[in-house]
């Protein structure tokens, strides 16, 4: 567990719902946590279901992972007219 001090959320309109997104800069500090806490506060997708593609693909999902590449970030129009930022990334299972 650690502590984070510096980082902005931000609460953002999806297609689907609204979430916050996170963002880290120069000022963000991260520190080591004794605090444990049992209680599940995620619901992560197992990585298999996720690779199988079998999910259904009008539900938003949770993953967590490991970012092995990135893509550069282009700007899409999507429904309505509306421009949004597109970045495509691999994930690596984290054991």
């Amino acid at each position: 567990m650690q502590h984070v001090k510096g980082l902005t959320l931000k609460v953002r309109e999806g297609f689907l719902r609204s979430y916050l997104e996170n963002g880290f800069n120069q000022n963000t500090f991260i520190t080591r946590s004794n605090h444990v806490n049992d209680e599940l506060y995620l619901n992560l997708t197992d990585f298999q279901s996720v690779l199988s593609g079998t999910l259904d693909e009008n539900f938003l999902i949770d993953v967590l992972g490991q970012v092995i590449d990135c893509g550069d970030v282009e700007n899409i129009q999507c429904t309505g007219g509306k421009q949004r930022k597109k970045l495509e990334f691999t994930l690596s299972n984290i054991k």
